[in-house]
């Protein structure tokens, strides 16, 4: 019977499955369709029962089992009836899939009537007893090994409370608190694929050692873990064998929740914290603009009075001028009082001189904020630059969990084709894909957060440049101010000129004393005039400068 099984059985079911694979494989390049898809559906259920007969054969061949013979029956069945589905799906076929279609019935017809004589000879008084020990101590092992990596058996046949489902409810846990650690996921998993195998080798060689109860433990501590007790102390950590091996594990996993919770509490904080700063910059732009209107206001009015005092000064500096003839002894008070004049009129152009040059330093300071402003997105286009290559790094993590997921596929062949040796394994590459379709979810959800993070990115970006844009207009207000004091500076000294000629003409004052005196009281008036109006510019500049700096110091500051 074992020959029939390893030189005829077995080769006949490799070929069967590795031409059904490659159907699948085919398939997989197709265009989907409900008809394809069910056509899919039969290539892998031919697959899967047939693995799953050859796995039955193998364990009645060792057990004798007619359990194992009853599954035989029941995997066959299945087999025989999504077979003959796909003989009558067999106009979808593309060439490839017909060839390989092709060869599988021949090799399907050929191995049909082996399992029957294999069934025949196990049954018969002939099979070799000495098989015994391995069916009354191998056997009742390898299900306690199984029962530690799976749980008890339900009443419905499944298995539940294992090592493999504490295992997955703390990879599950762990993958969701993984948003900004996807490198060190990634490690994680590869170590706990890597203790996985390792323990499982072990526990398959030392199958005999009592490792029940610090596996209770450590599971104990795993669903502790998993409801959110961080603080759980993680025992066995001290010991050198796979248990100890698992305890650090569980102890990286613990270390790592909480690493993940203190980075996300990290990044909450400096999210709010760049929420407060733009809502204060923005309030302070308002305020800003609201301020300098107001006082740009103020400065035109009086520079507008300051001009028409100087005319009026003008008219009546020529009207002293013609008058001055009639009166001689008055001459020399009208020259003092001019001179006067002349003296306020130069002092008023220093003044405009400092006004102006405040206000080149107020444009040179709405520059440096500009500089300020572009250093800063440039900052923010750095940092959308940084999502981006994190998206990438998720794409390749995805990748990666695609492999994986592949490799757990052909681990399933495999184990198949190894039968009863071979169950223990396909569990194992169960859970490692299973664990790969979880990881492909996380980096889902990660690549989603991340484009979150890309369009606030760009949202800050238009801000600034916004921000850029208000500064520049206000550093062209300041610019135009400056060029207006100026041009007060210049018709100021003018002013100064006239009112010296003036005093000189003073001299020649010989008659009309009246008009002499009153044109020397409108000129005191008009005097007096523009020093107030050039004492409300100095102030208005002066609040200029004023909200010029505080703007600076609570950009800075926010």
């Amino acid at each position: 019977a074992n020959n029939i099984l390893l030189r005829q059985a077995a080769p006949r079911a490799a070929g069967i499955v590795a031409n059904i694979t490659a159907m699948i494989d085919n398939e997989m390049n197709q265009d989907s369709s409900a008809a394809r898809k069910e056509l899919l559906g039969a290539m892998a259920d031919v697959r899967g029962s047939m693995a799953m007969a050859l796995a039955s054969i193998r364990a009645y061949l060792l057990s004798g089992d007619d359990r194992f013979r009853a599954e035989y029956d029941s995997h066959w069945a299945t087999n025989d009836k999504r077979f003959a589905d796909l003989g009558r799906m067999a106009g979808l076929f593309t060439a490839d899939q017909a060839r390989a279609f092709a060869e599988l019935k021949k090799l399907r017809d050929e191995f049909a009537p082996l399992p029957p004589k294999m069934i025949e000879i196990r049954g018969s008084d002939q099979w070799n007893m000495a098989i015994h020990q391995l069916v009354t101590e191998a056997a009742p092992r390898a299900d306690r090994l199984l029962t530690i990596l799976r749980g008890e058996k339900q009443a419905d046949g499944s298995r539940r409370g294992g090592m493999a489902d504490s295992q997955r409810t703390l990879l599950t846990t762990d993958a969701n608190s993984a948003l900004n650690s996807a490198s060190t996921m990634l490690t994680t998993v590869w170590v706990l694929l890597a203790v996985g195998l390792f323990m499982a080798a072990v526990i398959v060689f030392f199958s005999a050692r009592s490792i029940v109860d610090p596996i209770a433990a450590l599971t104990g501590v795993m669903g502790r873990l998993a409801g959110g007790e961080k603080t759980v102390a993680i025992p066995s950590t001290e010991k050198s064998d796979e248990v100890g091996d698992m305890a650090r594990a569980v102890l990286v996993f613990k270390e790592n929740m909480i690493r993940n919770d203190e980075l996300t509490e990290i990044q909450a904080a400096e999210q709010q914290a760049k929420v407060v700063r733009a809502e204060q910059v923005s309030s302070i732009i308002a305020s800003f603009d609201s301020q300098v209107a107001g006082v740009l206001q103020s400065v035109g009015s009086a520079a507008e009075e300051l001009e028409r005092t100087a005319q009026a000064m003008s008219a009546t500096a020529e009207q002293a001028s013609h008058q001055a003839s009639a009166v001689s002894v008055a001459s020399n008070q009208a020259s003092a009082n001019v001179q006067t004049v002349a003296t306020a009129a130069e002092e008023l152009s220093a003044s405009i001189s400092e006004i102006g040059r405040q206000v080149n330093q107020s444009t040179r300071i709405a520059r440096d904020a500009v500089e300020e402003a572009e250093h800063t997105n440039r900052t923010v286009q750095g940092l959308a630059e940084a999502a981006q290559k994190i998206g990438a790094v998720v794409n390749l993590i995805n990748n990666i969990a695609g492999q994986t997921n592949l490799l757990a596929l052909n681990a399933t062949i495999e184990a198949a084709r190894a039968g009863e040796a071979g169950k223990g394994f396909a569990v194992v590459a169960q859970e490692v894909k299973n664990l790969a379709n979880q990881t492909s979810k996380a980096t889902e959800e990660i690549s989603a957060q991340i484009l979150s993070v890309q369009q606030e990115t760009e949202g800050a970006v238009g801000a600034i440049q916004k921000i850029l844009q208000i500064i520049g207009e206000l550093s062209d207000i300041s610019t135009s101010i400056a060029a207006a004091v100026e041009e007060q500076g210049v018709s100021t000294q003018e002013i100064a000129r006239n009112v010296q000629q003036a005093a000189q003409g003073t001299q020649q004052v010989n008659e009309n004393i009246g008009g002499v005196t009153d044109a020397a009281s409108q000129t005191g008036a008009a005097a007096n005039q523009v020093l107030s109006s050039s004492g409300e510019l100095g102030q208005q500049a002066d609040v200029l400068r004023g909200h010029v700096d505080a703007f600076l110091r609570d950009v800075r500051a926010a």
